[in-house]
């Protein structure tokens, strides 16, 4: 998998608590919100790598892990040519993956997937065998936790509607 990239301001969704942090503790234990937004690069763990003040839904700033916290996909709402909604993402491996309405005239159908079939380079310490480092994910996403909280909604929308927000 790539090194996760933060930026300032960036949406993410806070995933586990592996350092035991109290604040992002009480977060789980009080169902709140997970969404998180990134306010600055924290000072770096030799345990746990990088760490990222967040700022959380409530305000709060508090300290997480790269392991802690996931981006959440950047979404890019488009039109295909023929004129159909269309929302372009990247999923965890930095793939580019789609949601789009389809023409099919029957009934209501979408798109969903990768824009390719699925094939890329792992770069090490990533790889399913020391001799073999390509993968193939056989067209398949993968998305974490967080980026189904943003789609989820798109999904809804489609189920109930037959068309794409």
């Amino acid at each position: 998998m790539p090194e996760r990239q933060f930026k300032t301001g960036m949406a993410c969704w806070l995933t586990s608590n592996v350092h035991d942090d109290k604040a992002i503790e009480a977060i789980f234990e009080e169902e709140k919100s997970r969404i998180v937004h990134v306010v600055e690069q924290d000072e770096y763990d030799e345990e746990w790598g990088d760490k990222w003040k967040v700022r959380t839904c409530d305000g709060d700033v508090v300290v997480a892990s790269q392991q802690d916290i996931s981006p959440m996909p950047d979404l890019q709402p488009d039109k295909t040519q023929r004129g159909f909604q269309k929302v372009e993402f990247t999923d965890l491996y930095g793939s580019e993956c789609s949601l789009q309405q389809s023409s099919l005239a029957t009934e209501g159908a979408i798109w969903f997937g990768m824009n390719s079939d699925g094939s890329f380079e792992l770069k090490p310490p990533y790889s399913k065998s020391r001799n073999d480092p390509a993968v193939d994910t056989g067209g398949r996403m993968h998305l974490s936790q967080g980026q189904m909280a943003v789609l989820l909604p798109l999904l809804q929308h489609f189920v109930e509607t037959g068309d794409l927000p």
